[in-house]
């Protein structure tokens, strides 16, 4: 076929390969001669025709980030956390710090992401932060007696003179 008729039937000449770390002759050089193109991850390409010239690969996962600069570059998904752990061995995909705390719960879900305890009582206050880790309402009357342990959790100061305080005021 006649030079030119190719880009009119739609078709690209195929790339032009070398060797590794040598150049590769381009097909027109310069008054009909070949001139060289550099192919710095020699993977056969030049570097103007290499969709990623630092990859010898050439992006072999498909995700359309060059394997030179892809952190998972035999995974289509990217690190989503940016952690170094590929999706499928990454346990928490979305926690950079990977469950910090080793409670089972990946920080971005954790309640209380740096204690491994957690918030045991549902009150909203991690174990290391909570004055009575075992009582939903703490405190409730002030008395500085964590409910579990307080004889009259209604009821602030001795439980006979205390001022107290109705179930309603819950």
């Amino acid at each position: 076929m006649k030079a030119g008729v190719l880009p009119l039937l739609g078709l690209m000449a195929a790339p032009v390969l070398c060797a590794a770390g040598e150049v590769a002759p381009d097909k027109q050089g310069e008054h009909g001669k070949p001139s060289h193109c550099p192919d710095h991850d020699g993977d056969g390409l030049c570097n103007d025709e290499d969709s990623c010239p630092l990859d010898d690969w050439n992006d072999v996962d498909s995700d359309n980030i060059c394997g030179d600069v892809d952190s998972c570059p035999f995974d289509f998904f990217p690190d989503y956390d940016n952690d170094g752990i590929c999706p499928g061995e990454d346990s928490c995909e979305y926690d950079p710090h990977n469950d910090v705390d080793q409670d089972g719960v990946c920080g971005d879900m954790d309640s209380c992401p740096f204690d491994h305890e957690n918030d045991s009582d549902s009150d909203a206050l991690c174990v290391h932060e909570d004055s009575c880790p075992n009582d939903l309402y703490n405190d409730f009357d002030s008395d500085n007696t964590c409910d579990s342990d307080d004889p009259c959790p209604l009821v602030q100061g001795d439980c006979e003179t205390g001022t107290r305080f109705e179930v309603d005021d819950l």
